[in-house]
């Protein structure tokens, strides 16, 4: 799935025996084989990818750049109209 800048997404990660639920929102689409720099402090950046990629602020946390197969769009509920 392709995200945009703005989608809110979330996904699962695992260190030291621990899994923590991050959710946060694309800043910026990562063209294949392109390194993320200039984009600010990345935890883990690590090497450029073969694939588009996406940078995703997490509110509180800083900026991340996760694995692409682990990101779910995160669906907000319709707003309801109100009829009045």
């Amino acid at each position: 799935m392709a995200f945009k800048a703005g989608d809110k997404v979330t996904w699962q990660s695992q260190s030291a025996g621990y899994r923590t639920i991050k959710s946060g929102f694309v800043t910026a689409v990562v063209p294949p084989r392109m390194a993320v720099r200039g984009f600010g402090k990345i935890f883990n950046p690590g090497a450029p990818r073969d694939h588009e990629s996406y940078v995703v602020r997490v509110p509180g946390r800083g900026l991340y750049w996760p694995v692409v197969s682990l990101l779910r769009l995160v669906e907000e509920p319709a707003q309801e109209q109100v009829h009045r």
